[in-house]
């Protein structure tokens, strides 16, 4: 027993020698550390009792001399130790200490507040765990909560105290040029929700740019120049800016919404926002497009059937004045249409096809439809000139000729081409059942000239119905024909002409059985190759009969002796026969043979 109680007295002697050796030793490091002449080497052995203790009293040290980074770093240390908390509290706060001193007031801009910001935050979380500080002030400890609250409200401070600016220009998204005339509105709420006010000397204005001093709303309407304008002065919150007005020709850009956080514009990756850097001011681009318009061309009759053939060229001016190009792939030509390869001038020159041709891209301008040539039988029409002013096309001159584009179409120009009644009188060959190559068509069947059945004709005049032979027309000067009515005749001339007069026009009709119409006035029967086909009038004032079938070849030879007989002439007029000359000279002739 006695032995027992000797070695609890001797450890508890050892005991108090060691912990009196540890407060004297912590007090003589604590003065070397106040004196700036610990060496740690010194006093390396005590580590062995509280091994928090020598990596605090180093960077306790080195926080009294101002060398923070060691300081922190050794206060982590410390810290991952086990610690009493009044201890823990004593190095967290230290730590803290370090972490917030080197931030000086006079220091802190724009640039650097962010990452300002950023350290004072991490100091307040050191001071928050495990409770020594408390956001809401009710922390364990009433000197590390003293000090959560001092950082909290210098924090907010620096916040205030400092601004930052940004750039805004509006620009042209293809070309990236600065674009005037722009209407810009600018609004923002700071933190607390408040509308946020500008002031018109915290803004520099870009060349030609301006404030609209006529708006009187939330926030500040700038009018786009040349240049970029600066907006400073600005505070953290949310921003918003929107395009009330484009400059001409341009549609109006979406809004831009971003945050100004520790005096930081954030991108958060919208693209058309540059982030400061440590030289440059944040950037923040607002571009605008082009308006570009779709637009179908569509070529028709009076009837609104869809013509080709038609040769359209078309040039522009745009808003700015300058000339429109028309590249080849903003070009869809309608079926069946080409380019117009003969053309030389400006703009675009095609021919039309069986459907319509677009234009694709069209910017704002006056644009000129200009017609080189109609389809066969039409006529060509005036120039069509038309605007497209934000997207919308108009034409003052022919409104009824524009149809406004919906979501499935383009908006659509219909250029009506009238008929050209010479051409649709004169002579020429019929296709179909019925037509007539010569006279006008007014229905189904009818036609100039032929009845039914495939050929060419050569009258003039109208058909009546399916089965005609088809009228003969008006003479030049004189008398004219009438068709037969029925399959059988071809129809006899009607209108005598005057024998001595060539330019008064009779017309023979035809009959199937005897292949030849009467021939009242003419020396020259016109052919036809269908049983139904009327004879047609010659444009030098003689009548002419049609041809039967083939059971009756009278006409085809009296034709045949006809042209023989003209071309005689036409050969004995060349060689000056017929001018009273001597046909010897004939023999001297190495041109057209005779």
């Amino acid at each position: 027993m006695r032995k027992i109680l000797y070695a609890v007295g001797v450890a508890c002697t050892l005991l108090l020698s060691l912990y009196g050796l540890n407060f004297f030793s912590n007090e003589i490091v604590n003065q070397k550390m106040l004196d700036n002449v610990f060496d740690r080497n010194d006093f390396a052995w005590l580590g062995f009792m509280e091994p928090w203790k020598e990596p605090y009293n180093l960077g306790t040290n080195y926080l009294r001399q101002r060398k923070y980074t060691e300081a922190i770093e050794q206060f982590d240390k410390a810290l991952t130790h086990v610690i009493p908390d009044d201890s823990e509290n004593q190095v967290r706060i230290n730590k803290a200490l370090a972490m917030t001193l080197p931030i000086q007031e006079e220091l802190v801009n724009d640039r650097n507040l962010d990452e300002v910001i950023t350290k004072l935050e991490e100091a307040e979380q050191v001071l928050l765990e495990k409770g020594f500080a408390a956001e809401d002030g009710n922390g364990d400890y009433e000197d590390a909560q003293q000090l959560y609250d001092d950082i909290v409200e210098y924090k907010l401070h620096l916040i205030e105290i400092t601004n930052t600016k940004f750039f805004i220009d509006k620009i042209d998204k293809e070309t990236k040029e600065s674009l005037d005339g722009a209407k810009i509105l600018i609004t923002g709420t700071d933190a607390e929700g408040d509308r946020i006010k500008f002031d018109a000397d915290d803004i520099a204005l870009g060349q030609g740019a301006y404030i609209d001093e006529e708006y009187h709303g939330d926030g500040i309407m700038i009018v786009s120049g040349t240049s970029p304008t600066l907006i400073d002065n600005i505070h953290d919150g949310t921003y918003k800016i929107h395009e009330e007005q484009a400059p001409v020709g341009y549609d109006v850009a979406a809004d831009i919404e971003f945050t100004v956080r520790h005096c930081k514009v954030l991108a958060d990756g919208n693209e058309a926002i540059i982030e400061a850097t440590d030289t440059d001011d944040a950037f923040i681009n607002l571009e605008d497009e082009l308006f570009r318009t779709d637009l179908d061309i569509r070529k028709v009759n009076q009837q609104n059937e869809v013509l080709s053939g038609a040769i359209l060229t078309v040039t522009g001016v745009n808003f700015k004045g300058e000339k429109v190009e028309f590249p080849v792939d903003t070009i869809v030509l309608g079926e069946d249409g080409y380019f117009n390869e003969a053309s030389s001038g400006e703009g675009v020159s095609f021919v039309t096809g069986s459907t319509d041709t677009t234009l694709l891209g069209l910017v704002d301008g006056t644009y000129t439809i200009h017609e080189d040539k109609a389809p066969k039988g039409y006529m060509e029409v005036e120039d069509i000139v038309i605007t497209i002013s934000q997207g919308v096309v108009t034409c003052e001159e022919q409104p009824d000729i524009i149809t406004p584009a919906t979501s499935d179409s383009n908006d659509l120009v219909t250029i009506v081409d009238p008929e050209d009644q010479e051409q649709q009188s004169g002579g020429g060959g019929g296709e179909g059942d019925g037509e007539g190559g010569g006279g006008e068509g007014q229905g189904e069947g009818e036609g100039g000239g032929q009845g039914d059945g495939e050929g060419e004709g050569g009258g003039s005049g109208q058909g009546q119905d399916n089965s005609d032979g088809g009228a003969g027309g008006d003479g030049k000067d004189g008398g004219g024909s009438e068709g037969g009515n029925d399959e059988n005749n071809g129809g006899e001339g009607q209108d005598q002409g005057n024998p001595d007069d060539k330019d008064d026009n009779g017309q023979g009709g035809q009959s199937k059985d005897d292949g030849q119409g009467d021939d009242n006035n003419g020396t020259n029967n016109g052919e036809g190759d269908d049983d139904n086909e009327g004879g047609g009038a010659n444009n030098d004032g003689k009548g002419g009969s049609g041809q039967g079938d083939a059971d009756d070849q009278s006409g085809e030879d009296e034709l045949k002796n006809n042209l023989s007989n003209l071309q005689d002439e036409a050969n004995q007029e060349r060689s000056g026969d017929l001018a009273g000359d001597n046909i010897e000279y004939a023999s001297d002739y190495d041109g057209d043979i005779w």
